[in-house]
């Protein structure tokens, strides 16, 4: 959350957080004073330390990025010596986890990585077997950085709120709001796979972006709907912690199923990835529908509904990716003079949004059947031939429909649209998208 948030234990935080030793007395912190400009010297130096702790270190995870770390500095309300404090503190980590990552790339190499980089990119033959056993050792290698990655997380934690003189400052909520992101991450970064259903969502985030000035709940008062939140933080918070070792082992476990070609052990790895998915998507669910509540009492119903719109685009943004008929609109905005054939594509985009919208509410509630009801991954461009009950089958093939009646109306809606300007303007419009998307391409 902006400015509140909530962690998970029954133990208040100042009853068992660490205080660094040398910060125990008030004879420290005047040693502290009379070596500030020591301390600044120190950082200076460390300086280049944390510009590399920016760079992604691939394969080690979980890892703080320093804007995260910023955020957590700042809800700390940390005073001028403690912040210079707790940028020494990230930049031992940012070293600490420099270190990690080049041991797992060691090892990665011990167990094969350059061999398999030279084999598929063709330098080298290997067969099949040797190539995948290769793959998955590498692959395993990378887990062992794991236990010392989260030791060093949760010691940069307890060792930046030991830095807080402040007890009416919210320690519990900030670290774990930080641990939420940090264990969120991962999941966020797949969010346009096809398997990906709301993985990466904080629907405290979702809820400060929807009171935004301007955005559906502005008018709510926040206090309302407290509660809700609260218990979400402390639910999700204990659910994330939980699972996250489990979900890790449970990406590289399916990433070598499918290297192995192992039908049986990818479904496994793919129902355990269900399991640990449910609870989290009920929880936001179940605060998403109570906060709409909320909103359609004391906002309106326009209100609910686009709260609720908010969550399923989060969840599924692969459904509601900017469509080519919405492209064309912008450029007739853009481009063409006639008032009324810039009104009429208003209308036509109305439309369309419209028909769009309903397509995707019912696409989503065809795939969150099959998660949530049958347990199973159902998407477009699944392999059918895994589908082993009828009722899974037959929603397959309504996804597929629904598909399909997506992408006519994306045609028919492009084809409306070109109709309101001239050949010249449709050529001209036509060119100008495809040089768009090859640009996002490249």
């Amino acid at each position: 959350m902006n400015d509140r948030g909530v962690g998970v234990g029954s133990i208040p935080w100042n009853q068992t957080r660490p205080r660094l030793s040398f910060l125990s007395s008030r004879v420290a912190w005047e040693v502290l004073a009379l070596l500030r400009g020591l301390i600044l010297i120190m950082f200076v130096l460390a300086a280049p330390v944390v510009a590399r702790a920016d760079a992604p270190l691939e394969h080690v995870e979980p890892s703080v990025p320093r804007r995260l770390y910023l955020d957590l500095v700042d809800r700390l309300a940390l005073d001028d010596d403690a912040r210079m404090i707790a940028d020494l503190l990230y930049s031992d980590y940012a070293v600490s986890l420099e270190d990690l990552g080049k041991r797992i790339e060691t090892r990665a190499e011990e167990a094969g990585r350059q061999r398999v980089s030279d084999a598929l990119s063709g330098r080298i033959f290997i067969d099949r077997e040797e190539l995948q056993r290769l793959r998955v050792a590498v692959m395993r290698s990378y887990e062992e950085g794991w236990p010392t990655a989260d030791r060093l997380l949760q010691e940069l934690v307890d060792n930046v709120i030991s830095l807080v003189a402040d007890d009416s400052v919210d320690v519990e909520g900030a670290s774990h709001d930080l641990r939420r992101a940090v264990y969120l991450s991962p999941r966020l970064a797949r969010r346009q796979d096809e398997s990906y259903a709301g993985d990466g969502v904080d629907v405290g985030i979702l809820f400060a972006e929807a009171g935004a000035e301007g955005a559906e709940l502005e008018r709510l008062d926040p206090g309302r709907v407290t509660e809700i939140l609260d218990g979400w933080e402390r639910a999700m918070d204990t659910h994330l912690v939980a699972v996250a070792t489990a979900d890790r082992r449970g990406r590289q476990s399916l990433t070598v199923a499918r290297i192995e070609r192992d039908a049986d052990a990818q479904e496994r790895e793919e129902r355990a990835a269900l399991a640990r998915w449910e609870p989290a998507y009920r929880l936001n669910r179940d605060a998403v529908e109570a906060i709409a509540a909320i909103a359609g009492e004391s906002v309106g119903a326009e209100a609910a509904r686009a709260w609720r719109a908010r969550f399923d685009r989060a969840c599924f943004p692969r459904l509601f990716r900017s469509a080519k008929f919405e492209r064309e609109h912008t450029w007739i905005a853009r481009h063409v003079k006639d008032a009324g054939a810039r009104s009429s594509a208003d209308a036509v985009l109305r439309d369309a949004q419209q028909q769009r919208d309903d397509l995707c509410r019912a696409a989503i509630e065809i795939m969150l059947e099959g998660r949530l009801e049958r347990h199973a991954l159902v998407h477009p461009r699944m392999d059918a031939s895994r589908l082993r009950d009828e009722r899974t089958r037959r929603l397959y093939q309504d996804l597929l429909k629904n598909s399909g009646r997506r992408a006519s109306l994306d045609s028919d809606t492009c084809i409306a649209l070109e109709g309101l300007v001239t050949e010249r303007q449709r050529k001209q419009m036509l060119s100008d998208i495809a040089a768009a998307a090859y640009g996002r391409r490249r």
